[in-house]
């Protein structure tokens, strides 16, 4: 059986490592002119690893802006604050990173690779950083609500507060 697959058929993901903005403009023009209508490209620092002067995260959301496509970061850091800035801050849609399974690759020894118990825990918090910032209304929380019946009185500084100690 013989399957034809174009390139408008398929996503395709581009890393910008290395490449300069007239660089980046002749690929996505070469993906679009052969077809291609699901493109992503990922802002990346081919340094291994990645300090943090050197991320410029702030290129992921110029990229989506200039070539109207989605955007993110291929990471070289291995830092969990790097991504979750990538992500919360400049709106990352993709991440891309190296994982060494047992941590004894030539890369993981470069120091730009994550081990699996490490990209989990980032995994697991970037699904729910989203909720990190709340409905911007100055009131406790629900869990606060509970707490507030002990905590000391604003009117006497005693605990619990006055409308409790009444009812005792």
């Amino acid at each position: 059986m013989i399957v034809e697959c174009a390139v408008s058929q398929l996503p395709l993901i581009m890393s910008t490592g290395m490449a300069n903005e007239r660089e980046v403009l002749e690929a996505v023009l070469t993906a679009r002119n052969n077809g291609c209508t699901d493109l992503s490209l990922l802002h990346c620092i081919s340094a291994y690893p990645t300090p943090f002067s050197e991320c410029n995260l702030s290129v992921i959301s110029t990229i989506r802006e200039k070539f109207n496509c989605r955007s993110g970061w291929s990471d070289h850091s291995v830092n969990p604050f790097v991504i979750s800035h990538a992500i919360s801050k400049w709106d990352a849609q993709i991440i891309e990173f190296h994982l060494d399974i047992e941590g004894e690759g030539a890369e993981y020894q470069g120091g730009h690779c994550w081990l699996p118990s490490e990209i989990s825990k980032l995994i697991d918090a970037s699904k729910n950083i989203s909720k990190i910032d709340g409905n911007s209304m100055i009131e406790p929380s629900v869990l606060e609500e509970v707490e507030r019946t002990w905590r000391a009185d604003p009117s006497d500084g005693l605990r619990p507060l006055f409308n409790t100690r009444k009812s005792l």
